[in-house]
Parts: structure tokens; C-alpha cells; sequence
């Protein structure tokens, strides 16, 4: 019992980590177009806005509309868009 919840903490940081580099800037491109919406990693799968939506919205129009259509709030799906598909 104890090395599963090891291993279900383990899991969590490692997400927690993947998150906040991306957050940070990390993960996006270093040639050509640098989008200002990045889809990747664990967002690919599930969303959890930290901002309010209508900021979101506003900065990032169209490109968070289909982000929200495509990604669901709160259950991961397994069939997740490639992480090219979002820009």
C-alpha cells in the first residue's frame, strides 16, 4: 500500500513539474513562429485554467475557444490531439 501512494506522489510531482515549466515558458519552440497559445503536455489531455476564463479568452481569442472544445475541464481523454495540432 505504501509503495503505491510512493508511486502516486511520485506521478503528481512529476506533472506538477511538467506543468510549471510550461507555465514558465519551457517547452516552446526555439525556431520559427513562436505561438503565444502553447498546447502541450499534460494540457494536451485535460484543462484546469489558473486564469479567469474571459482573460483567457481575451488575450488568446479564437485559439482558446477551440483549446476549450477540444480539451476537456476536468476528465483526461484518451484520445488527445497531437501536440502540434494547437498553436
Amino acid at each position: 500500500m505504501r509503495a503505491a501512494g510512493v508511486g502516486i506522489a511520485l506521478a503528481g510531482l512529476a506533472l506538477a513539474v511538467r506543468s510549471a515549466l510550461l507555465l514558465g515558458g519551457r517547452g516552446r519552440p526555439r525556431r520559427g513562429p513562436r505561438p503565444a497559445f502553447i498546447l502541450a503536455g499534460p494540457y494536451l489531455r485535460m484543462r484546469n485554467p489558473l486564469l479567469a476564463e474571459p482573460a483567457l479568452r481575451n488575450q488568446f481569442g479564437a485559439a482558446y475557444d477551440e483549446y476549450l472544445r477540444r480539451v476537456p475541464r476536468w476528465v483526461p481523454r484518451r484520445d488527445a490531439p497531437s501536440e502540434d495540432a494547437g498553436a
